[in-house]
């Protein structure tokens, strides 16, 4: 019965999810409002993409892992935080929670945070669209 089993399944060819996880550096220049000014520095990116069974795109995860900003004015070193997560089906979702800190008691935060949520129906008519963003400055 094994052997049945086994030479039945040898012309099939199995489908299944897979994710990858890469690490990529890329250079970022943000301004700042409460701070007065533009910081500048190249961060380490990590990025998760997840496909489904047929290879498509289902999910991407992107968060810094390393690396700091500096104020153009200031000279302040800021560190980054947060994590962007995308979900891309039948329909498209975003959250993007971004901070960044100045070193020091003093130092400003900077937080941004932002949701979308688009749908779109079998006629390719949008259907639902949802967004929120937010900046805070302490």
């Amino acid at each position: 019965m094994a052997l049945i089993l086994v030479s039945g399944l040898s012309g099939l060819t199995l489908k299944a999810q897979r994710t990858v996880s890469l690490k990529m550096e890329r250079h970022y220049k943000l301004w700042v409002e409460c701070a007065g000014e533009y910081v500048e520095g190249t961060l380490t990116i990590n990025h998760v993409l997840s496909y489904d069974k047929d290879g498509n795109l289902t999910r991407w995860h992107r968060q810094p892992m390393g690396g700091t900003m500096t104020g153009s004015v200031s000279g302040m070193v800021y560190r980054t935080a947060g994590a962007t997560h995308e979900r891309l089906t039948d329909q498209y979702s975003l959250v993007d929670n971004t901070h960044i800190v100045a070193s020091g008691r003093d130092g400003v935060q900077y937080r941004y945070h932002m949701n979308m949520h688009y749908k779109v129906n079998a006629d390719g008519e949008l259907t639902a669209e949802v967004e929120n963003e937010t900046i805070l400055c302490e």
